[in-house]
């Protein structure tokens, strides 16, 4: 199987080399495609962020790559964060910059009352700082939240791919906040993908989070995998490689997985267009 992954981020945001370097072993590892996504700016001084000022590089270097050899594709993309009131519409991204896909994503909800940012992917102590402060110590508010302006990503953004779309458990440790088996919790995620399945956008099983050991668990878990494949809502799989190394990292285990579980096929984009394949064969 040749595999994919449109999820990487170079050294134009917060990855470890530059795209020539991916591209080289995306060609080693005999891959049909990889995508580059840095993280778009945010309009705040944020360290994991490509520079406005670097956009243009950015643009010229993964287009040169795009033309300049035939052995692996090649495309272009941001992963964009959502943050209403605060960060820039996908489209003008998608016009000016003539993105071949978009991978929507939440690192920061926000709480409109109190027009607060609660940064749910960095150190453990602010993710509980934040639901103390931002939300009043009420983790259930919290990760409703995170549903709501996700399905608001989707219905007014219009992402081709979700990103890492339960990453709000990451930092909920021995599930000192909440568990996934709530009945509020699984009435979040069905909410979700409802919305996610009438838009048509692409879920994302990103494989980064057990390989960086933030979880033990797949983005998103298997329960929602599984939820995902009875509502027919494709599934692409990704590393959100932030190295070269991590290409393709734990994609043989993860379908694996999926196959036990009954996922047959998965999407990948060849030719500009999305195309499934079987995992069976």
């Amino acid at each position: 199987m040749r595999y994919s992954n449109l999820h990487t981020h170079t050294d134009f945001c917060d990855g470890k080399k530059m795209p020539e370097n991916f591209v080289a072993e995306a060609i080693r590892q005999n891959m049909s495609s990889i995508g580059f996504s840095a993280h778009a700016p945010l309009p705040y001084i944020c360290p994991w962020t490509i520079k406005y000022e670097n956009i243009k590089e950015y643009l010229t270097q993964v287009n040169f790559l795009k033309t300049s050899q035939n052995k692996v594709q090649v495309y272009l993309s941001l992963e964009l964060d959502y943050i209403p009131g605060y960060t820039i519409p996908f489209d003008v991204y998608r016009n000016l910059m003539n993105l071949d896909y978009t991978i929507g994503s939440i690192h920061f909800v926000i709480m409109p009352e109190k027009d607060l940012l609660w940064f749910i992917d960095g150190p453990h102590e602010k993710y509980i700082e934040g639901i103390n402060t931002i939300f009043d110590n009420d983790a259930r508010k919290a990760v409703k939240a995170f549903y709501a302006q996700t399905r608001e990503m989707v219905l007014t953004q219009k992402p081709d791919i979700i990103g890492h779309l339960d990453k709000i458990k990451m930092n909920n440790k021995n599930n000192q906040f909440f568990t996934t088996k709530e009945i509020w919790y699984r009435d979040e995620i069905i909410k979700t993908l409802e919305v996610i399945k009438q838009n048509g956008t692409i879920v994302e099983i990103n494989t980064r989070g057990i390989y960086r050991g933030k979880t033990a668990e797949l983005f998103p878990s298997i329960e929602i995998i599984q939820e995902c494949n009875n509502m027919e809502i494709p599934l692409t799989i990704s590393s959100d490689a932030h190295n070269p190394d991590e290409l393709t990292k734990l994609f043989s285990e993860t379908i694996d997985i999926l196959k036990q579980s009954g996922i047959k096929t998965l999407l990948k984009f060849v030719n500009y267009k999305w195309e499934g394949y079987s995992l069976l064969n």
